[in-house]
């Protein structure tokens, strides 16, 4: 979706990293690693609702934007 906001995008990618990185680091390490070797924000997200449910759709949301803030880091 390309809304012409990517500032707002990128902060609420940026906070989803942050807020990941403080309060569930271990879920933090698992995504920096999982975007180093490849994966994509989207397929990260698939693979947690997957695994562990429509319910944890929140947190699988908010590591996919964790992750697409890393990939798009400077």
């Amino acid at each position: 979706m390309n809304d012409g906001m990517p500032e707002i995008d990128e902060a609420f990618d940026e906070e989803a990293w942050e807020y990941l990185y403080l309060y569930q680091p271990k879920i933090a390490d698992s995504i920096q690693t999982r975007v180093s070797k490849g994966d994509t924000p989207e397929k990260i997200k698939r693979h947690i609702v997957r695994r562990y449910g429509i319910n944890r759709e929140d947190i699988a949301t908010r590591c996919e934007a964790a992750a697409r803030h890393l990939g798009t880091a400077k």
